[in-house]
């Protein structure tokens, strides 16, 4: 297990990172790329979340949780592949 900690340039803020890593199975390359992978995740999710309302459902079962966080996801994916398609030049 591993401690990672990340401090703004002003010092006002420390976060700190706790990672499994079993002995000698990660570099600490690899961990540290992984941990810093963490803010894009959650800025995709925030896009979702602003673009189409992943966050308004209103279910009463898991089951329907499911199949609309998944359809919003795959809408999400084929948004993104527009735009990236649409950007290339021909």
């Amino acid at each position: 297990m591993k401690i990672f900690s990340e401090k703004k340039t002003d010092g006002a803020e420390i976060k700190y990172s706790v990672c499994y890593q079993p002995q000698g199975k990660m570099s600490l390359q690899v961990a540290l790329f992984r941990r810093m992978q963490r803010y894009w995740v959650e800025r995709a999710f925030q896009n979702v979340k602003e673009q189409l309302g992943l966050h308004q459902y209103q279910v009463r079962f898991w089951k329907a949780w499911h199949h609309h966080i998944a359809l919003t996801l795959r809408h999400f994916k084929r948004q993104v592949d527009l735009d990236r398609f649409s950007k290339v030049p021909k």
